[in-house]
């Protein structure tokens, strides 16, 4: 692949709907996009480590080994199940405080563990890596590229998350949201492993 045919590629994967920017979004409208910042590195991070590993040829292993492949890919898939629930069920008929408090999915320590449970950012780091084979050059001008558009996308679902705010001062409208949001993120977990299992 040429590069900007992985440019476009990892534009695509990285501002499409997905687990991450579903996440943003949803800290971005009940916290205010301040508080996705470290979100935001957190991420842009994890990706990048991921596509270090697959240039040293370290995920290529864990790809290609069906029972490391499917671990990975059921941990990551109960992962997003565990948010899944945990925004469909965070609200017993009221919001307070402790319904305010963020979940550990959506904490920089738990958005960082997913990052590695992500099959899906496994394999767009391993095709990246893939189209810059002994180029260190390329492949540091893919991670410089691919880390300015993998924050722009989640700063932009930052800002479309913080445009919520005011329509989730209501407590129906903020429990409507976390339904969608649950909903959504279960349709993801379900996407991956039907699209991913190897």
């Amino acid at each position: 692949m040429t590069f900007y045919a992985i440019v476009g590629l990892m534009t695509v994967s990285f501002i499409t709907p997905g687990p991450n920017n579903f996440i943003i979004l949803n800290v971005a409208a009940r916290s205010g996009p301040m508080a996705t910042v470290p979100l935001v590195f957190v991420v842009v991070l994890g990706w990048l480590s991921l596509f270090g590993f697959a240039w040293f040829g370290v995920s290529r292993v864990l790809l290609e080994t069906p029972f490391l492949n499917r671990a990975v890919l059921l941990a990551g898939s109960s992962y997003l199940g565990f948010h899944s629930i945990n925004l469909l069920f965070r609200d017993n008929g009221r919001y307070d405080k402790r319904s305010e408090k963020s979940s550990f999915t959506e904490t920089a320590a738990g958005l960082a563990l997913f990052q590695f449970l992500n099959p899906k950012g496994w394999v767009l780091a391993v095709t990246v890596a893939a189209s810059a084979p002994n180029d260190g050059a390329l492949a540091l001008l893919l991670a410089l590229t691919a880390a300015w558009i993998s924050a722009a996308s989640l700063l932009a679902w930052s800002v479309a998350g913080a445009s919520l705010n005011v329509w989730l001062k209501g407590r129906r409208s903020r429990r409507a949201f976390d339904i969608v949001m649950g909903l959504s993120l279960a349709g993801c977990c379900v996407s991956i492993v039907a699209h991913q299992w190897p």
